[in-house]
């Protein structure tokens, strides 16, 4: 349990062929997931710092003028970022298939799950959701995606071979508070 290195969240745009931001731009890490295997540590960043970018918020909406966000991917045996995902506004937690076909975020002010291919780098789906995604958990057979959308009591089920969604309406029960 000891600091073994600090990851700056400053990157240079022209290395990651971001253009329009300036020079460096820097994100706000905010939720990690690793690889099965360990080789690699996904970490979303809450909202990009540089010229053009709009900050991210926790009280937004599509269209609301929030700038998408990148992941970034960073090898456990370098402990430097090597690639950056663009993914939609405010991304928020990730989860890697057992099979490690595909990186799920849910971006927060998108409304969205973006199904990024591991192997490319590259958002392949952006999923509808509805306000609020949060945590994500995965079947062990990497088929679905259990997704908690905030301020309902509602789980989305994303078939990851379809993209369907479905619905467990009413899943979360609220605690009954003593009077």
């Amino acid at each position: 349990l000891e600091l073994v290195e600090t990851i700056q969240d400053e990157i240079d745009a022209a290395r990651f062929r971001i253009k329009g931001h300036g020079a460096t731009i820097r994100g706000a890490p905010v939720e990690a997931a690793v690889m099965p295997d360990g080789r690699f540590m996904y970490i979303s960043q809450y909202s990009m710092y540089g010229d053009g970018f709009t900050e991210g918020h926790d009280v937004c909406s599509p269209g609301d003028g929030t700038s998408d966000s990148y992941v970034y991917r960073v090898p456990l045996d370098s402990l430097a970022v090597d690639k950056v995902i663009k993914v939609g506004a405010v991304p928020k937690y990730l989860a890697v298939t057992p099979d490690q076909k595909y990186l799920l975020v849910t971006n927060w002010c998108s409304y969205t799950m973006s199904v990024v291919d591991v192997h490319t780098s590259k958002a392949v789906k952006s999923v509808y959701l509805g306000p609020y995604p949060r945590g994500i958990a995965v079947s062990p057979d990497s088929r679905y995606a259990y997704v908690a959308v905030m301020g309902s009591f509602d789980i989305a089920r994303v078939d990851l071979e379809t993209f369907a969604v479905s619905w467990f309406r009413d899943a979360i029960v609220p605690p009954v508070l003593p009077l």
